[in-house]
């Protein structure tokens, strides 16, 4: 969750790099409502990418796209886990690659899963981890997942 003060010095360094833009409260206050559920590391980083590659004030479609883009692919994911695997030490996971793990049987069954056999596990591995991302994603836009992407833990819609 975002913390008030940092969003306003972020907001700052938007309004010093981009002088030629007016940010009134009304549109701050829109910013505020729909970025509120990015992590200040988040909202830091994708602002950051926007002031050095970006001629124009940001969109919040824009914002929101580069934190979307902050995270590794599925492939790159794998890899560093195929490497902690073969150092034997689990490593620090987020929560859609902790997701993602479990769907194929956790850790310890990747840990101990034969590397040739590992190849049959990653389209499973990959499916699990870009359903979690897309329930993520939508958490950041509207500040909850909704039931368009079941997960294995959600409830049944009633009838």
């Amino acid at each position: 969750m975002l913390d008030q003060e940092f969003f306003k010095k972020c907001m700052g360094i938007l309004t010093a790099a981009y002088l030629d833009y007016e940010f009134k409260p009304d549109t701050m206050e829109i910013y505020r409502q729909t970025l509120i559920n990015l992590t200040d590391v988040e909202l830091e980083r994708a602002i950051w990418v926007h002031v050095t590659t970006r001629k124009w004030f940001p969109k919040i479609s824009e914002l929101l796209d580069a934190v979307r883009e902050q995270h590794p692919s599925p492939i790159e994911i794998w890899q560093e886990l195929i490497t902690a695997a073969e150092r034997g030490q689990k490593p620090e996971l987020d929560e859609a690659t902790e997701k993602a793990l479990t769907a194929i049987g956790g850790w310890e069954v990747f840990q101990f899963t034969p590397y040739a056999e590992l190849q049959f596990k990653y389209k499973d591995f990959r499916i699990a981890y870009l359903e979690a991302r897309a329930r993520q994603n939508l958490v950041l836009v509207e500040g909850h997942a909704r039931a368009v992407l079941p997960g294995p833990d959600a409830e049944p819609e009633p009838a």
